[in-house]
């Protein structure tokens, strides 16, 4: 109980925290630029991620990764791409432009829009009361959105676009960590091996866009910030305490109980980052969350079994 209860509120903290962090990062420029970004943050973060799942399952890394065929590089690419680049960029640069209570709704689409990409893609049926429970989301987003007191205009427009990127990086990247699933790879190929990679390229952006000094403004604040707050406790904590509950629990039961992280986001942003509470957010927020909670309650207990347990890091490829 005590690992699934630590699931839940780091989980539901993340976008608090990052969203805390890049405003850290704007009262103290360096150089006149902002020093939190998606490429510092992301690549402390994946690589914090990928090698511990490296280390964890090296045996298994170093006797399947020879054996590899062609799709399955197609597969991983294709995953790394949707879950350690695109999902993390979008849920960031959706931060910078939305209220962390709605960008944290918005992600709620991850649920139905996957079961969606499942039914195309590996011809899954559609969890029971699929439509009703998008249309429940959907009325939530839509009545939230109305008192998030975010202004109308390009950056919000901008915020839900990159939400949208986000989401189909999610998304795409449940389908595809199924489908490796299948083949019995494992997580240290499926994800630390990816996570590492895709932290090169986070690393490479970043060193384009802004310079080394980028990765090297290592003030205090910012040690304990990027690294141990987010990297090490947010990201690598919510996996581990995942997988302690997956010992324990079933994984419907995780995911009924892990949904409760959505209204840890509202908490926290409203305490933390003094988002405002109006009547339509928490009406919206409740909405989503029974939404959430019809998805997981219907979902097939053997496709929730195979994707759990191919979920990697869970804080970086199921933002929501």
């Amino acid at each position: 109980m005590v690992a699934l209860l630590v699931y839940v509120v780091l989980k539901g903290l993340e976008s608090t925290v990052v969203r805390a962090l890049q405003l850290q990062g704007a009262r103290h420029p360096v150089d006149g630029i902002n020093p939190i970004s998606a490429c510092n943050l992301f690549f402390f973060a994946l690589v914090v991620v990928g090698t511990s799942l490296v280390l964890a399952d090296r045996s298994t890394l170093q006797r399947q990764l020879p054996l590899l065929h062609r799709r399955q590089w197609q597969l991983l690419a294709l995953d790394m791409l949707a879950g350690s680049l695109l999902g993390p960029l979008g849920s960031f640069m959706a931060i910078e432009a939305l209220a962390v209570i709605e960008k944290t709704l918005v992600f709620s689409l991850v649920l139905p829009a996957s079961a969606l990409l499942s039914w195309l893609w590996l011809g899954e049926p559609l969890p029971r009361r699929f439509w009703l429970t998008t249309v429940v989301i959907g009325l939530g987003l839509g009545l939230a959105s109305l008192g998030s007191g975010v202004p109308r205009g390009m950056d919000r427009l901008s915020g839900l676009a990159w939400g949208g990127v986000g989401v189909a990086g999610f998304s795409c990247s449940a389908v595809t960590a199924r489908r490796l699933n299948r083949d019995g790879l494992g997580i240290g190929l499926t994800t630390g091996l990816p996570s590492l990679l895709a932290a090169l390229l986070f690393l490479l952006i970043g060193l384009v866009l802004y310079g080394p000094g980028h990765f090297m403004h290592l003030q205090l604040w910012w040690v304990a910030g990027v690294i141990g707050l987010y990297a090490i406790t947010v990201v690598l904590g919510s996996e581990c305490s995942l997988r302690l509950c997956y010992r324990r629990f079933s994984v419907a039961t995780v995911a009924i109980v892990g949904s409760l992280s959505l209204a840890v986001s509202v908490v926290s942003a409203a305490v933390v980052l003094a988002e405002p509470l109006r009547m339509p957010v928490l009406l919206g927020s409740g909405l989503v969350l029974l939404g959430v909670m019809l998805a997981v309650r219907a979902a097939p207990i053997a496709a929730a079994s195979s994707a759990a347990s191919s979920s990697g890091a869970a804080t970086l490829r199921t933002d929501g």
